[in-house]
């Protein structure tokens, strides 16, 4: 996107350059999907599925965004400790509109484009929040090391309890998805 790093813009021409060379069967979407980036680049989204669909790409899955914190997770975490004596395993400090109107959206779209969805928010949130540790009292399994990206702990944690969701949306078998 236009407001993507240097690093990030290197490593989706590199991946695009991949897959036209030598398209996979399926591809996982993912991206830093914000409301407000959703709105202005609808085409874009567009363009990407349709660019891989012409490629080669036979089965395209969405991956939507992950929880989004109002500021960076852990320090939510200290100062949730400071006042309360304890890490929480599920908070409500989330950027709400961030989080729950772009999974809406991007489902939405997903679902227009003919393509599956597979929403990190409804895996990791519920009526008392959004988790923010592998297990409860382990704050060594902390999910994100700011407000919105995952912890390789929360990276390996998200995909297992995906695990299912993900094998079905891409037709795969479970086995090959470790």
């Amino acid at each position: 996107g236009r407001d993507a790093t240097p690093a990030c813009s290197k490593a989706v021409s590199r991946v695009s350059d991949e897959i036209r060379q030598s398209p996979p069967w399926a591809v996982v979407l993912s991206a830093r999907w914000g409301l407000k980036e959703y709105k202005d680049s609808i085409g874009h989204f567009k363009g990407v599925v349709q660019q891989l669909r012409e490629n080669g790409v036979s089965r395209v899955v969405v991956l939507g965004p992950v929880p989004d914190w109002e500021r960076s997770l852990p320090k939510e975490l200290i100062f949730f400790s400071r006042e309360k004596g304890y890490f929480p395993f599920r908070a409500n400090t989330l950027d709400e509109r961030k989080t729950y109107d772009t999974d809406r959206h991007i489902g939405q779209l997903s679902q227009e484009l003919g393509v599956p969805y597979v929403s990190p928010v409804k895996q990791l949130c519920n009526a008392d929040g959004c988790q923010t540790m592998e297990r409860e009292g382990d704050v060594q399994g902390i999910l994100y090391f700011d407000d919105n990206h995952l912890t390789n702990t929360g990276s390996e944690y998200l995909v297992g309890q995906m695990k299912e969701e993900l094998a079905s949306a891409t037709w795969l078998l479970k086995a090959s998805i470790t």
